[in-house]
């Protein structure tokens, strides 16, 4: 499967740089994903966001548009009191 979108990001599950790993958890399904840029192709981006194992590639087109950038989970965060 490739996904092409309108930002030029790709997934193309033939592509070494790209890759997706899907989680559950509480009661949805997360995809967590590697995209490259069409016009960089070694340039790599991450994402993440629902998941529809019905509905893969418009799966994937929703999170590469407009899901999360996962590296911001790695951040460190304030400590909540």
């Amino acid at each position: 499967m490739r996904v092409e979108a309108s930002n030029g990001y790709v997934y193309d599950e033939y592509d070494p740089l790209c890759w997706i790993t899907i989680e559950r958890c509480q009661g949805a399904d997360y995809a967590f994903i590697q995209v490259i840029d069409s016009e960089w192709p070694d340039d790599t981006h991450r994402y993440w966001g629902k998941y529809d194992f019905n509905n893969k590639a418009a799966s994937i087109m929703q999170i590469i548009e407009r899901g999360g950038k996962w590296p911001d989970l790695l951040k460190e965060r304030p400590r909540q009191s």
